[in-house]
């Protein structure tokens, strides 16, 4: 398997991603064909850092990292409360997660897709255990645009993930 390969499916470009043998790829394809097949595909984490360290992980309800243990983290269990805490810098922010491989080259390895979108977040905590949905799936992870108009008449837009799971009747996505 080649970056040639690879290129050619995700109409990119190889980048140094700098970190070991790790590569990036910068993508111009609007969405890619993948496949999940681990229990830990879609993950959502809560992640607080104070000084660039981190000071709160957790997956929403349970504090991670602590042997095993269910401990109570905390965290309120709405999400609009949750980023309006983030928002005041006295909660934790989302990372959310998706371990994948191409579908057209699933002998190129395991990718993975991370983003801190809270609406991305958000959607995709009803997936947090691949296991939960059967087993292997394939999926769809794209790039969708977002235009709305302020109400001064601004135009703003901006690019949300988007991950389409195959039997499931929606986009893992929010709307707005």
């Amino acid at each position: 398997m080649t970056a040639a390969n690879i290129r050619e499916v995700l109409q990119g470009s190889p980048e140094s991603a700098g970190v070991g043998s790790e590569a990036a790829f910068v993508v111009a394809a609007d969405e890619i064909d993948i496949s999940m097949d681990r229990m830990d595909s879609v993950s959502v984490r809560m992640v607080r850092r104070v000084a660039g360290k981190i000071v709160h992980l957790c997956d929403g309800k349970y504090t991670l990292g602590l042997a095993n243990l269910r401990v109570r983290c905390g965290c309120p269990l709405s999400w609009k409360v949750r980023r309006l805490h983030a928002m005041e810098r006295r909660g934790p922010r989302p990372h959310a997660r998706v371990v994948f491989r191409l579908s057209d080259l699933p002998d190129a390895g395991v990718s993975e897709f991370s983003t801190s979108s809270w609406d991305f977040a958000e959607a995709m905590g009803e997936l947090d255990d691949l296991g939960s949905m059967g087993g292997p799936r394939k999926g769809v992870l794209g790039i969708e645009a977002v235009r709305f108009p302020t109400r001064t008449g601004l135009e703003v837009s901006y690019c949300r993930p988007v991950l389409q799971v195959a039997t499931l009747s929606s986009p893992v996505c929010a709307t707005s």
